[in-house]
This record gives C-alpha cells, structure tokens and sequence, in this order.
C-alpha cells in the first residue's frame, strides 16, 4: 500500500502527464512520467523510514510557497479583488499607477 503523501504527488502527476498528452507533447509526458514515478519512490521510501512528515513538506512545500508568493505580490502591488472591476486599492486611484490594471492599459498594448 502507498502512503498518502506519495498517492496525493502521484495522483497530481497523473494529472500533469494527462495535460501533457492532451496538449500533444509527447515527450514531455514521457519525461515527467519518469520524473513522477521516481519521486513517488522517493516519497515512498521516506515513509518507509517513518519520516512521512517529511513526505507530507516536499510535497506540500511547493503549493504553500507558491499561494505565499502570489499573496505578497498581490498585497505588494495593491491589488484587492473587494474593490471590483478596476481592481485598485481606493487610495490608488488617483496616482499614476492605476493605468497599469484597467482595461485602457490592456486595450492600448494587449490588443
């Protein structure tokens, strides 16, 4: 029986390896099925040794630092999703950043 740190990395991998295939990049599927399957072994291994707090950091690790990093840059640059569709901070409005997030900024070099 696998572990649960180790079924939770290679259920996500699955996923991945599916998106891949779907996405018709075959070989990138093959690699991150290697990747995938040796990592699981890894995870694996480590609940063997009754280290599977460990298992559960590696493979947790990367989701919590990422939603850490896009909630400082969120908070960093002024965003907040309760202030509707121009998505700036009140006390932003007036300063010259704001035409960084409306749609003029979007229309004028994204369109």
């Amino acid at each position: 029986m696998i572990c649960l740190p180790a079924l939770v990395y290679l259920l996500y991998g699955i996923t991945t390896i599916v998106d891949d295939i779907k996405n018709e990049l075959a070989n990138a599927a093959i690699i991150r099925t290697f990747v995938v399957l040796f990592f699981t072994f890894c995870l694996e291994s480590l609940c063997i040794v009754n280290m599977s707090v460990v298992s559960w950091a590696f493979v947790l690790l990367p989701f919590l630092s990422t939603g850490l990093l896009v909630a400082t840059i969120l908070f960093h640059v002024g965003l907040d999703i309760s202030y509707g569709p121009d998505l700036l901070h009140p006390q932003q409005k007036n300063s010259n950043s704001q035409y960084l997030f409306t749609s003029k900024y979007y229309d004028t070099f994204f369109a």
